[in-house]
């Protein structure tokens, strides 16, 4: 008697990814695409528009639409330099961000993605306030995924008197390669690295650990 064998039924290529880390990560994915393809120009429109740019708040700042400045907070995380921008903060959004929105749910890893990206804007603002360049890319969010991830495991180890030295590691590990990006991004990516934006989402990161329980929402 011969077995009789079932055919594998073929999963989703997306159907392990949860649908915030999906959604924004198809919008990063589906703007740097369109950009790649009708160049420089429209890159330029975008960037006028949607980039965080400081603001000085005792002078005249025209508005381009209502409440273009404040939504900037916001807009500038969906934005990149380039294609290569884009895929290393698109693989650290899927990596990290998957595992926190199984986790927590929808609702919290949207709140610590999003309150990442004003994070990281605020600081870019009170520490380059005079700054024209702007300021675009979720690099902040991301950094404020990896903080919460690693913060979160540093904090349970420190409550069951784990060793942390694994944590401290990848931290100097981040700082050390931070130091050349900052130094030399000019000349090797032809942009500055926004330091003070990763900064500030990983702050932010970091402290939503002791606002944000555990638990699906």
């Amino acid at each position: 008697m011969m077995a009789t064998i079932k055919p594998r039924k073929r999963e989703p290529i997306f159907n392990n990814i949860p649908p915030g880390v999906l959604i924004i990560g198809c919008i990063m994915v589906v703007i740097e695409v369109y950009l790649q393809i009708f160049g420089l120009e429209p890159r330029r429109t975008l960037f006028i528009y949607f980039s965080f740019v400081p603001k000085p708040f005792l002078s005249q700042f025209p508005e381009l639409y209502f409440g273009d400045y404040y939504f900037r907070f916001i807009s500038h995380a969906f934005l990149h330099g380039d294609f290569f921008h884009m895929v290393l903060n698109v693989g650290v959004l899927v990596a990290v961000g998957k595992h926190i929105e199984e986790h927590l749910g929808l609702l919290k890893f949207l709140t610590i993605f999003f309150l990442a990206a004003v994070s990281g804007a605020l600081f870019f603002q009170i520490l380059e306030p005079t700054e024209t360049g702007p300021l675009v890319g979720a690099s902040s969010s991301v950094y404020g995924l990896l903080a919460f991830f690693f913060g979160k495991d540093l904090v349970i180890r420190l409550n069951n008197s784990v060793s942390i030295q694994p944590i401290v590691n990848i931290a100097l590990v981040m700082t050390l390669i931070h130091i050349p990006l900052v130094l030399w991004g000019p000349s090797l990516f032809g942009a500055e690295i926004a330091w003070q934006a990763h900064l500030g989402g990983a702050i932010s990161g970091f402290l939503l650990i002791f606002v944000i329980r555990e638990g699906k929402s």
